[in-house]
């Protein structure tokens, strides 16, 4: 998204996202989403490497999930969970919704720390073990059981959580019956993948069945339509 078409209160945001960029370092990488542009959502980052993204990369799976709960739940902040990133690097993470002055949810911001060194230290360094239990780690109870995935290409991620759904369902593909699939798909849709433009037939294709059937199951489960313009 070229930036004088962000939406104006998010690019007055922009500093705030600089402001705790410098204040935490190169490991700290922070994100602004516009939500609006699922596809290529990041509008605004710093210190990218750590999660190896850049502006117009993608909502991530965990990100698509607050969007469901901002209007569900009415969920402010997810703090204090924990994803890895592709490399297998440890983050700690917290992410809040934001909306306009008017109430419209518009945008989500992430600050991701790589607290890989901060586990090299405690190992190293017992005199300072409690202060780095104390910033970098959460007490178990505390945690926020979430995996997240980081990804440049949309599709990715969408095939992922399909992948996973149907994983759980302990068949292929090919001999789900059709109580499975409409379970499938109901879980999907609780997922926000029917957000994004042209899911109808991604889905479709990973199943294995017709766009038609996918439009039947929603109808059937009453979703229709499930979040947005399903073409």
């Amino acid at each position: 998204m070229e930036k004088e078409n962000v939406n104006p209160f998010l690019k007055s945001l922009f500093p705030i996202v600089d402001c705790i960029a410098d204040l935490f370092g190169p490991n700290c990488e922070v994100v602004l989403h516009d939500i609006s542009n699922p596809e290529h959502s990041i509008v605004k980052i710093r210190n990218g490497h750590v999660t190896g993204r850049k502006e117009g990369a993608p909502l991530t799976d965990v990100a698509l999930e607050m969007i469901k709960s901002a209007d569900k739940d009415n969920l402010i902040v997810l703090g204090n969970y924990n994803p890895k990133t592709r490399n297998g690097r440890l983050l700690k993470s917290n992410a809040v919704n934001i909306r306009d002055p008017k109430g419209k949810h518009v945008g989500i911001m992430c600050i991701n720390f790589d607290i890989n060194k901060a586990q090299q230290l405690q190992q190293s360094i017992q005199r300072i073990n409690q202060l780095i239990q104390d910033f970098a780690f959460v007490k178990e109870e505390a945690v926020t059981a979430k995996e997240e995935h980081f990804e440049s290409d949309l599709w990715t991620i969408l095939q992922g959580l399909i992948d996973n759904v149907i994983k759980e369902k302990g068949v292929t593909v090919d001999l789900l019956t059709k109580e499975e699939r409409l379970e499938i798909i109901k879980k999907l849709n609780e997922k926000g993948i029917f957000f994004f433009k042209g899911a109808i037939h991604f889905v479709a294709r990973a199943l294995g069945i017709s766009s038609p059937t996918i439009y039947r199951y929603l109808e059937e489960l009453r979703l229709w339509k499930p979040e947005r313009e399903l073409t």
